[in-house]
């Protein structure tokens, strides 16, 4: 085998390199993206308990390698209800990795929440949750475009 001996041709070395490149999938690299998931309509949170929020984004199954990695989550227009609160979580199973965000402001905006976090090396499987404090809060989404709000997601990176 050339490529275990190293006694390869420049020329070959430019085929295998180009291979290996082709092959690596861009999750592997730093930056990378892992998954994304969206959602593209509006959910309303009435849960009152961080054990029990209301389901904003069930994550698809996503393979991570037993390195650090960056779950971001976005929602362009974030509605609290009257003197409300609203926490973002992010939840694998039953078990809560740590809230991404949290809202006190009245009227509307936009809100980013980061976690960097090391999940173990197999697939995993995610659900962010939101709750209330008080008044019932809105997360909007939708597909983009004129007088819409964008989608709100959440991705995970390799870092």
């Amino acid at each position: 085998d050339k490529i275990a001996t190293g006694i390869i041709t420049a020329a070959e070395a430019t085929t295998y390199g180009r291979t290996l490149l082709a092959a690596a999938s861009s999750a592997a690299l730093p930056g990378g993206e892992i998954g994304y998931d969206e959602i593209t309509s509006n959910v309303t949170v009435s849960a009152t308990s961080e054990s029990s929020g209301t389901t904003v984004i069930s994550c698809a199954a996503h393979v991570f390698d037993g390195a650090a990695a960056m779950a971001e989550f976005f929602c362009p227009f974030l509605q609290n209800g009257a003197s409300g609160q609203t926490v973002i979580c992010l939840f694998e199973g039953a078990t809560e990795i740590g809230r991404l965000c949290e809202s006190t402001a009245t009227g509307g905006h936009a809100i980013t929440g980061r976690l960097r976090f090391t999940p173990t090396a197999a697939s995993h499987t995610y659900t962010v949750t939101a709750f209330r404090v008080t008044s019932n809060g809105t997360i909007n989404a939708d597909a983009g475009g004129t007088g819409k709000d964008l989608p709100a997601f959440i991705r995970f990176t390799k870092v």
